[in-house]
């Protein structure tokens, strides 16, 4: 398969910049044109690998009727009708269709601002003051007066593609029309747009870290990762979102790589503690989500000890909310066995479990 940024940038040019008959420009227009939506994706064909400073992913597929990316960017010649008329982003390198680590960061920071922040409120469990507190961690501030500028914690990265859509046989591309029309009586315009089918599976890389805020409560990098999933799953992402474009939804990771870095999920180690965040309390029980890890411990009243012995906590709402910050530790290699152990957590945990 050609390099489809060759093809796309530099082949159309070519030939339609040179002068040819209607016919000639049409021809080869379209030979072009499914040149590009003939392409298939395999794993041998991907060339960028992870990242080696990426520690969190998130894969995500696309939905109907696929997903824009660069149509900002300029592609058009006007010397044929089939010609694709709006830009689009492919790797320099490998061809591809990729999504920008600028875009995916645009795509997240949004969430953060306006009538928006009532979601991450809402997911996080924390005010709109802390909100943006914690923007500013994430993704930094940038203001005209440069020495003003901070860059944010955490680092986000070109999402690629690792897998075609399966019922497409593999394809990973298709050509799309809009027609914004300038008036009642006239005629639209058709536009002709590239675009990413619907069922192709892209992989999101991250660089994420715990985030304190001023209250103490922090935001691990695992919640931010289930944060940053449930955004673009919910909003969207590249153009044209409010017509239905760049709808995602969540996907495994179907292709295996021998660059792919190794889950960190391990057995359960008798001998550790655990730190994670409280992520449902009710009154009888709690859940826990431990960091770096893929298990979910449930811990009842019984599994909150003291020294070894069992505590007498008579609601868990009065003691635990979500997002606390505990330590757990495990009696054998069974997620069952989860212990919250009284010496291991915070003062400010050890507080609400033996108030004064």
């Amino acid at each position: 398969m050609s390099n489809l940024h060759y093809t796309f940038y530099k082949e159309y040019y070519q030939y339609l910049l040179s002068p040819k008959s209607e016919n000639e420009n049409e021809n080869f227009t379209e030979h072009n044109n499914r040149k590009i939506v003939d392409a298939s994706f395999s794993d041998g064909n991907r060339l960028l690998q992870k990242s080696v400073f990426s520690n969190k992913f998130i894969y995500l597929r696309t939905n109907y009727p696929g997903l824009l990316t660069g149509v900002g960017m300029p592609h058009y010649v006007g010397r044929s009708k089939k010609e694709i008329n709006l830009g689009f982003c492919f790797d320099y390198v490998t061809g591809f269709p990729y999504i920008p680590g600028s875009t995916v960061k645009g795509c997240l920071r949004q969430a953060f601002t306006g009538k928006k922040m009532v979601y991450v409120s809402e997911f996080l469990n924390i005010s709109e003051e802390h909100i943006v507190e914690l923007k500013e961690q994430i993704f930094g501030h940038d203001q005209e007066d440069s020495e003003s500028e901070k860059s944010g914690s955490d680092i986000f990265f070109d999402a690629q593609i690792i897998a075609g859509s399966e019922k497409a046989g593999g394809k990973i591309l298709g050509i799309d029309n809009i027609t914004p029309h300038k008036s009642l009586v006239d005629e639209p315009d058709i536009i002709n747009i590239l675009k990413i089918l619907p069922d192709v599976t892209f992989e999101f890389q991250f660089n994420l870290k715990d985030s304190i805020l001023s209250d103490g409560t922090i935001i691990s990098a695992d919640r931010k990762k289930e944060l940053f999933e449930a955004i673009l799953i919910d909003f969207g992402i590249g153009a044209k979102t409010n017509v239905g474009y760049g709808v995602l939804s969540r996907a495994e990771p179907e292709v295996k790589r021998e660059s792919q870095v190794p889950s960190r999920e391990a057995q359960i180690d008798c001998n550790r503690i655990y730190l994670g965040y409280v992520m449902e309390v009710a009154s009888g029980q709690i859940k826990v989500k431990l960091d770096g890890q893929e298990t979910y411990p449930r811990l009842k009243k019984s599994q909150m000890t003291q020294n070894g012995e069992p505590m007498n906590i008579s609601k868990m709402t009065k003691v635990f909310q979500i997002n606390d910050r505990v330590a757990v530790t495990f009696s054998n290699g069974d997620k069952a066995s989860a212990i919250l152990e009284y010496n291991n957590q915070s003062d400010d945990v050890q507080k609400k479990m033996c108030p004064k």
